[in-house]
């Protein structure tokens, strides 16, 4: 990894390990001794700090970084950044968090709040954005997103129902009160 700084360990569904650092993202293979670095669709090195990771069910995988939201298709060695339909982009390009939850729903937070997928044909995006219909817009939702057995979105600071249409901001009264939450450091 040449000195860059692991910020997200991901297992992968056939035994690897990805491995997101401040300087792009890398391969483990099960069996294999040597670490490789992915790179975009022009065979460039993808750099910037990988923040996220979510992995879908046929093997395919979304990647969040400071610079953009990327896609990799299953078993490709490359990321495709992805573009958005006009009028439907992140609120912010860098992306914090990142959940594909059991329902297939792809949910992207950045530091402008919390979104989810509309469309994707394979290049282009469509997002809309869940903390701006909420008036929660302007600052993450909290990055470590989880799904709890209802479908809800957790994170340390706030939790939405989809099926409730419901935003609830968490507060010293929930015993959330416990100082700085840190991006990257969960567990369900």
């Amino acid at each position: 990894l040449q000195g860059a700084a692991v910020r997200r360990l991901m297992a992968g569904k056939q035994g690897e390990l990805w491995i997101g650092s401040t300087d792009g993202l890398f391969l483990l293979e099960q069996n294999e001794f040597s670490i490789s670095r992915l790179t975009d669709t022009n065979n460039k090195p993808v750099l910037g700090s990988v923040n996220a990771m979510a992995e879908t069910p046929d093997g395919g995988m979304w990647v969040g970084t400071n610079t953009g939201l990327y896609y990799r298709v299953a078993n490709s060695r490359q990321l495709t950044q992805v573009e958005f339909e006009k009028g439907h982009a992140l609120g912010h390009i860098s992306v914090v968090g990142l959940l594909f939850d059991s329902k297939q729903n792809l949910w992207v937070d950045t530091p402008h709040g919390l979104h989810r997928l509309l469309r994707w044909n394979g290049k282009q995006a469509a997002f809309e954005s869940v903390s701006a219909r909420y008036k929660i817009a302007g600052g993450p939702y909290g990055a470590n997103l989880l799904e709890d057995a209802g479908g809800r979105i957790w994170t340390h600071k706030f939790v939405y129902d989809p099926k409730e249409n419901s935003v609830y901001e968490l507060n010293r009264a929930d015993g959330i009160f416990f100082g700085t939450g840190w991006f990257r450091s969960y567990a369900k």
